[in-house]
C-alpha cells in the first residue's frame, strides 16, 4: 500500500507559491483600483511644473471708475464690460484705451429685457452681428437675453430681448454657443456631482468626453457643498471649436472637442493630480481655490491660478496668483506672477495690456 505524503520541501514550496499568489491578486485589486477615477481629468494628462522662464510684472495703473461693488469684467475689441450697480443698472460699458464712459445696461427685474440676478460679464458670450454687437447670457428666469450694446450705446437705453432658447429648470449655469444652441450644466440628483450637455431644441446631447466627466462623481454626499469640488469655470471657442474648464478646487484643465472628435486632454497644474476623495475626507476648512478665473481667446486661453484656502485662516497671508496661458492644445506658453493679490482678470490682445480686478478691494488696474 502507498501513500501521497507531502514532503516538508512541497509544503514549504505550497506556501511560497500560495504568498506569491496571494501577493499577485492582492496587487491585481490594488491596480484595478488605481483605475477608477478620484481626479477630475480624462486619461490623457499633461503635467504643468514651474515654468523656468516665468515672469514678474510689477508696478500697476489704477483705474478709477464710479462703479460700486466691482464683479467681473470682459474686454471685446476696444469696449470694457464691468459688472457692478451703478444707478440700478448691472453692466457698466468703457471704451479703452482711456475709459470712456458709454452707460449702463441691463436692469435687475422682472420685465421684459431684464434679468433675475446681476449677470457676471465674464460668463457671457459677446457676438458681432450685422446690426452691431450682441452680449447673449442666461437668464434664469426662462431664456437667453440677447443684449446689442451698439444699439443701447447709441440710444443711451437698455435694448434687449428674450430668445426663443428655453431653459430646463434645473440648469444652474451655461454658455449661449448659437441661435439653436447652448451650454449647460446641472447638479446630479445625488447632489455627488454635475453634469454638462449640450442642449438644442429641447434635446441634451453628450459627447463621449463630456460622459467622461459626468460620470466622476464624489465619495461623500449630502452635504450640499462638497459637489462643489467638481465645479469649474468653463467657456465654448468658437474659432478652435473647443470647450475648456478650468477646475475650481483641484488642479486640472479639461480641454475637450465640442463634438465626438475624440480630441481630449487634461492639463495638470503640478506634478500630481488631485484627490477628489481624499480633499472631501478633508472637509471644507482645507478647500483650496484652484482656477479663479478664466478667459478665451482664439490662440489661446488664459487661467488665474490662486492656491489660497477658500477659508482663509486667522494671520495667514494671502498670496498674489499665477497667470498661465495655454495655446489651445493645452501647452503652456508663459506664465505670469505679481506682487499683489487680485481675482479677476482680462488681456486686450491688439494693444498687448493686462487687466485685473481685486473684487475684494475693488480695484481695476492696468499693466
Amino acid at each position: 500500500m502507498s501513500f501521497n505524503v507531502f514532503s516538508m520541501k512541497s509544503l514549504m514550496q505550497m506556501n511560497i507559491y500560495f504568498r506569491i499568489m496571494l501577493i499577485l491578486f492582492c496587487f491585481i485589486i490594488s491596480a484595478c483600483k488605481e483605475k477608477e477615477n478620484y481626479s477630475f481629468s480624462f486619461d490623457n494628462v499633461e503635467y504643468i511644473e514651474k515654468a523656468k522662464d516665468a515672469i514678474k510684472l510689477s508696478n500697476p495703473i489704477n483705474v478709477d471708475l464710479n462703479i460700486i461693488g466691482k464683479t467681473d469684467f470682459t474686454i471685446y475689441e476696444d469696449l470694457c464690460l464691468i459688472s457692478g450697480q451703478n444707478n440700478g443698472r448691472t453692466i457698466s460699458v468703457y471704451q479703452l484705451p482711456n475709459f470712456n464712459y458709454l452707460g449702463s445696461y441691463v436692469h435687475v427685474g422682472n420685465g421684459p429685457g431684464e434679468v433675475l440676478f446681476p449677470p457676471f460679464v465674464g460668463s457671457i458670450s459677446i457676438k458681432q452681428q450685422p446690426d452691431g454687437i450682441h452680449a447673449y447670457f442666461l437668464n434664469l428666469k426662462g431664456g437667453i437675453i440677447d443684449w446689442n450694446v451698439t444699439k443701447s450705446i447709441e440710444a443711451k437705453a437698455t435694448i434687449a430681448n428674450t430668445t426663443d432658447l428655453r431653459l430646463p429648470n434645473d440648469v444652474v449655469s451655461g454658455i449661449y454657443i448659437n441661435d439653436t444652441s447652448l451650454l449647460l450644466k446641472k447638479i446630479n440628483n445625488d447632489r455627488d456631482g454635475q453634469q454638462r450637455y449640450i442642449f438644442s431644441k429641447g434635446i441634451e446631447n453628450r459627447s463621449s468626453q463630456m460622459e467622461i466627466l459626468n460620470s466622476i462623481a464624489i465619495a461623500k454626499k449630502g452635504d450640499g457643498f462638497m459637489f462643489n469640488v467638481l465645479s469649474s469655470d468653463y467657456n465654448y471657442s468658437a474659432y478652435n471649436n473647443k470647450i475648456v474648464e478650468a477646475s475650481n478646487f483641484v488642479n486640472t484643465i479639461n480641454l475637450y472637442g465640442y463634438a465626438n472628435d475624440n480630441s481630449y486632454k487634461t492639463v495638470c497644474l503640478g506634478d500630481e493630480l488631485d484627490d477628489i476623495n481624499q480633499i472631501c475626507e478633508n472637509g471644507i476648512e482645507e478647500f483650496k481655490r484652484t482656477c479663479i478665473d478664466l478667459k478665451i481667446y482664439d490662440k489661446f486661453f488664459s487661467v488665474l491660478y490662486s492656491g489660497n484656502y477658500l477659508y482663509q485662516r486667522e494671520n495667514s497671508k494671502i498670496h498674489p496668483p499665477i497667470l498661465y496661458i495655454f495655446n489651445w492644445d493645452g501647452k503652456l506658453l508663459k506664465e505670469i506672477h505679481f506682487e499683489e493679490y487680485f481675482d479677476c482678470f482680462d488681456i486686450d490682445v491688439n494693444n498687448h495690456v493686462l487687466y485685473t480686478l481685486n473684487t475684494v478691494t475693488d480695484e481695476l488696474k492696468v499693466y
